[in-house]
């Protein structure tokens, strides 16, 4: 089958003009899956951090997109949905319960942001002795 993989950064969507044959969509997905990777090591290797938002599009020769595979996934962070609460709520003053639960959801957040620099760490140094 010829499929087309395309690369989505934060502003652009780099068609891929020529396409190539693969013998089925598992194949298509782990040559995407090592072009996510490609590029995350050439970003990391120019100083730049991992493109987290980019992504790379499986598609047909009609542009019907067979699978997107997300940056993130490839470099193994999971991103939390939850947001952090306001500092306070908008209608009344600080209080100290709230005050508690806010120290708390931050500490819970710095505790998931200092697993992401870590696995960061690892991807980096696995790419400069890989």
């Amino acid at each position: 089958m010829h499929l087309y993989i395309h690369i989505i950064n934060d502003t652009e969507r780099v068609v891929d003009p020529d396409g190539q044959e693969f013998p089925d969509l598992e194949a298509a997905a782990q040559e995407a899956n090592q072009v996510a990777r490609d590029l995350i090591a050439q970003e990391l290797l120019n100083g730049r951090s991992v493109p987290f938002s980019w992504r790379v599009q499986i598609a047909e020769g009609d542009g019907t997109v067979q699978q997107t595979i997300k940056f993130r996934d490839v470099a193994g962070v999971e991103w939390p949905e939850r947001r952090v609460p306001a500092l306070a709520p908008s209608n009344t003053h600080l209080n100290v319960q709230h005050l508690e639960n806010v120290h708390g959801e931050i500490q819970t957040r710095f505790g998931e942001f200092w697993q992401h620099v870590q696995v960061l760490s690892n991807l980096t140094k696995s790419l400069k002795t890989g």
